[in-house]
C-alpha cells in the first residue's frame, strides 16, 4: 500500500477490510473514496457493491461512511447534491 504525504485522495475497493482501516487511519477519512472499478472485468457490480460496502465499512461511523461513499467524491469532482427531481427521474428510469 502506498501512502502519500502530499495532498491527495485515494479511491479503494474494500476487498480487504484490514487494509481499508489502515488506509483511513494513515491519510484520514477525508481523503478516501469507495470505488467499484466499473466497467473492468474484475469490477464490483450488482449485489456485490452493497455487500462489499457493508462488509468493508460495517465498523465505520455513519459520518465516515458518508464521506467515503459520497461527500469526498462530491467535493473532489464538484458534484452538486441530487435534488428531489433528480431522485424521481432515477426511480422512473429503473
Amino acid at each position: 500500500m502506498l501512502v502519500y504525504r502530499a495532498p491527495s485522495a485515494a479511491a479503494v475497493q474494500f476487498e480487504r477490510v484490514d487494509r481499508a482501516g489502515r488506509l483511513i487511519e494513515k491519510i484520514g477519512a477525508d481523503n478516501v473514496m469507495f470505488e467499484t472499478d466499473f466497467p473492468h472485468p474484475v469490477s464490483l457490480y450488482d449485489a456485490t457493491v452493497p455487500a462489499t460496502i457493508d462488509a468493508g465499512l460495517a465498523d465505520c461511523p455513519a459520518d465516515v461512511r458518508r464521506k467515503l461513499l459520497w461527500s469526498n467524491a462530491q467535493k473532489l469532482y464538484a458534484i452538486s447534491e441530487p435534488t428531489a427531481a433528480d431522485e424521481r427521474k432515477l426511480r422512473e428510469a429503473v
